[in-house]
């Protein structure tokens, strides 16, 4: 009779084993269900500030700790009511200057007036300068009232650059900030664009050049910009550990460019993974961001 219930007493461990797996199974399911949907959440939902310090030779001693707050790929974000949320950030930071880097409605967009509203309080406080993005463009060419969201930044004072440069004054010294907007068949085809064609020969001295988008680095480089701030690749929409960006907008896979600061000799640029997206693909593990560059003249000792 002995030998009849052990086989009984390893039956019911091996139940048990069995629930006990089970549990684990379904705690360690729930625990990836909810980290996703949190990420989910921060990626899509909100913002955070990311700092960057960025330092030059040839930055004007004068410059130093000057502090310029980019906004890109907006993508008709609206953050708070009104973009309080927004505004509240940029003035935390407390920029010199302020630029939107392009994407910031996106390409079948209608109704501006909420994103308008959210960028007044920021223009007023602060010169504010804007270049087009890949999705400006293409609205531009397939959308009858295009003009009517640049007449309404025009209007709350935001300076267009469309492909030229001007001249920051700060403490008596100068820099120069250009804006970059490369055709919409640079995008389409991968094609770099012509600096020289589209901003003439860069000039004497420090300059900073907004630039959507941040793949042809290198010719930006060439054309001779000390700092690029860039944006277009939405971060590489889903970042891994040890990987980085995933996808780049041209559903290439692992953009060499999307998040962060890059060097080029003495020569940098920045990379904001943006404050918005299209629809799909979402983001994931990938938090939208305002990006607040701090330049540093290595000139001072």
């Amino acid at each position: 009779m002995t030998s009849q219930r052990k086989p009984k007493k390893k039956s019911l461990f091996s139940d048990l084993m069995v629930k006990w797996h089970r549990v684990i199974l379904l705690v360690l399911s729930a625990l990836v269900i909810l980290g996703l949907l949190f990420s989910f959440y921060r990626s899509n939902m909100t913002f955070k500030t990311t700092e960057y310090t960025v330092a030059s030779p040839y930055l004007p001693n004068a410059f130093n700790n000057y502090r310029i707050a980019q906004i890109s790929d907006l993508h008709n974000n609206v953050f708070g009511k009104n973009g309080s949320k927004l505004q509240e950030a940029i003035e935390e930071a407390n920029p010199n200057i302020v630029v939107l880097t392009g994407d910031i409605i996106s390409r079948r967009t209608q109704n501006t007036d909420a994103v308008i509203e959210e960028l007044k309080p920021i223009a007023e406080k602060y010169p504010t300068y804007y270049i087009r993005g890949n999705h400006e463009l293409y609205r531009d060419q397939n959308m009858e009232n295009a003009e009517a969201f640049y007449k309404a930044l025009d209007a709350i004072g935001v300076v267009r650059l469309e492909n030229r440069t001007v001249t920051l004054l700060h403490r008596e010294a100068t820099i120069h900030l250009a804006g970059l907007t490369e055709p919409l068949g640079c995008y389409e085809y991968s094609s770099p664009p012509k600096m020289e064609e589209l901003l003439g020969k860069k000039g004497d001295g420090y300059t900073v050049l907004l630039a959507h988008n941040p793949l042809p680095f290198q010719t930006y480089v060439d054309w001779g910009a000390d700092l690029i701030l860039s944006g277009h690749v939405h971060g590489g929409v889903i970042r891994l550990p040890f990987i980085g960006g995933v996808l780049s907008p041209e559903r290439s896979f692992f953009p060499a460019y999307s998040k962060g600061v890059y060097q080029s000799g003495k020569q940098s640029m920045v990379v904001s993974v943006g404050m918005g997206g299209t629809k799909f693909p979402f983001r994931l593990f990938n938090d939208q961001e305002l990006v607040i560059i701090t330049l540093t003249s290595q000139s001072i000792h």
